[in-house]
């Protein structure tokens, strides 16, 4: 009979064997349908013991990976009700994916996995680590997605890619020395949240033609861009094909310079069909130096930009503001920056917002130590405007 408590191994040609049981019984005969395997724990140890574990599983299961490598893993056309977990067993030694693919699937977990590695042969640079097509209700939790990790994200690929898909969560996940971080395109009600983003050549976070996007409390810096790239931390787009964007979030971001060249902050543009609705950009903190724009909303209506700063080093020779162009009744309260333009006219008075001269405010140079980095994140806090960090749950 099937014992639901049970944690379960299954063999390279699919067998399952029991490994551990907590109960037994003998009273088969007086005992109905089996209890559903939601409660099943299920232990795999190498690449064909997973593959035939997703192929047996009916939903509800948690598949523990034990340590190694599992080359590249896919989940296609599995439609569950309840949620199937795919987690490593040991988080201090996790599971190792080369490439993650979930594919016209429902109701996935993938939790504490290393996915990455270099490009192969052939493969190009918008070749994705992890990609998500024509799924939903899909949960990435805790994963290390990554490049080579040769010290140059010029010969690495685009790390979590979602296409087509809805009610899919990214969160406390690493993304390091890719091309791009996370791409979402054409997909509806996603999050990305409390990720990192460190040595990207090109843009953090990219979206285009979604509905439904919550970007909170991700960390971004050291961006490496080579000739020719434009890195932006967040970036939001439209391709022009009838399906817009709307209902954005983008809160509690942080965004610093780092090493290499700091890119723009906050880049919502190119609104090819309408505008922009339901844009909210707050608590927002952008330090970087070598471009203008630490936010830029184009194309929205009433779009609500409050509670952001956006400063760079003195004598950077740029000033870095929050500019919105083309935009219906634009709400922008409470921020710092060092300059505010609405349609490339520079506000003269700051109203509630904070404007800070790079060169000449006491303030600003308060902000900074001798050689114009920030003295940390407090430093560039202003009492009553600006960026707050954002309270901790429970506390």
């Amino acid at each position: 009979m099937h014992n639901p408590s049970a944690e379960w191994t299954y063999r390279s040609d699919g067998m399952r064997i029991a490994t551990r049981s907590l109960i037994v019984c003998s009273l088969a005969g007086l005992i109905g349908a089996a209890t559903p395997a939601s409660r099943s724990s299920i232990v795999v140890r190498d690449a064909a013991s997973l593959k035939a574990a997703i192929a047996a599983a009916r939903g509800g299961e948690t598949i523990l990976l034990a340590p190694g490598d599992y080359g590249d893993v896919v989940v296609a056309k599995h439609q569950f009700a309840k949620p199937l977990t795919i987690q490593s067993k040991d988080n201090g030694d996790p599971a190792r994916f080369e490439r993650l693919e979930i594919v016209s699937s429902s109701n996935i977990i993938v939790r504490q996995v290393d996915v990455g590695g270099p490009l192969r042969p052939g493969e190009k640079d918008f070749t994705a680590i992890v990609r998500i097509s024509g799924a939903d209700h899909i949960r990435l939790e805790k994963l290390a997605v990554h490049g080579s990790l040769n010290g140059d994200p010029e010969d690495d690929g685009r790390g979590a890619v979602v296409v087509q898909s809805q009610a899919v969560t990214i969160s406390g996940s690493s993304f390091r020395e890719l091309r791009v971080g996370a791409v979402f395109d054409k997909c509806r009600s996603v999050e990305l949240s409390g990720n990192s983003f460190e040595d990207m050549r090109s843009d953090g976070t990219d979206v285009a033609d979604s509905w439904g996007v919550r970007v909170l409390g991700n960390r971004f810096s050291d961006f490496h861009p080579r000739q020719g790239d434009h890195p932006d931390a967040i970036q939001f787009w439209m391709t022009g094909k009838g399906i817009g964007s709307g209902d954005i979030v983008i809160r509690d971001n942080v965004i610093l310079q780092g090493s290499g060249v700091g890119p723009q902050g906050i880049f919502v543009s190119d609104a090819r069909d309408g505008k922009y609705t339901g844009v909210e950009i707050s608590n927002n903190l952008v330090y970087s130096n070598d471009h203008y724009l630490g936010i830029y909303v184009s194309g929205a209506v009433a779009p609500r930009i409050s509670g952001n700063t956006t400063l760079s080093a003195p004598k950077d020779g740029k000033y870095l503001r929050i500019a919105v162009a083309r935009s219906d009744s634009p709400s922008i309260e409470s921020n710092v920056a060092e300059q505010i333009d609405v349609d490339n006219k520079v506000m003269s008075s700051g109203g509630s917002n904070m404007i800070v001269d790079r060169d000449r405010s006491t303030n600003k140079l308060s902000l900074l130590d001798a050689h114009g980095s920030p003295k940390g994140i407090s430093a560039l806090m202003v009492n009553g405007k600006g960026y707050r960090p954002p309270d901790v749950p429970g506390s």
